[in-house]
């Protein structure tokens, strides 16, 4: 979620002794603790294939492209989903799977609204 306020002089040393800081740091990949990911080099942790997947997931503003990255986007965690639920011993919730997918094909098909309204 992205905010804003207005920043009074009482609060301006907070912000740039403490809060730009940290986000320089996190920016830069400093002081991250070692084996920690922190939004940086996801690609070099992930197999090959389900980097492809999920690069695979974002698109422009397309109305269409947008269903299809969110279809391909449930389907790359229903795969990743159901192979960490069975290493843990857990089983995917298939029904509930089959139901969300339903419903989203059913909202894909309702008629456009014209731009503007």
């Amino acid at each position: 979620m992205l905010s804003s306020a207005k920043i009074g002089t009482s609060s301006w040393r907070y912000y740039t002794d403490g809060v730009a800081c940290r986000a320089s740091d996190y920016y830069a990949g400093t002081g991250e603790a070692p084996g920690r990911w922190h939004g940086r080099g996801l690609e070099q942790l992930l197999p090959a294939d389900i980097w492809s997947e999920l690069a695979g997931t974002y698109v422009g503003t397309d109305v269409e492209g947008n269903w299809n990255a969110l279809f391909r986007t449930t389907a790359l965690f229903r795969r990743v989903a159901t192979e960490v639920g069975d290493a843990l011993g857990y089983a995917y919730p298939r029904e509930a799977d089959e139901g969300v997918s339903a419903y989203l094909e059913g909202v894909r098909q309702l008629p456009s609204r014209p731009a503007g309204q």
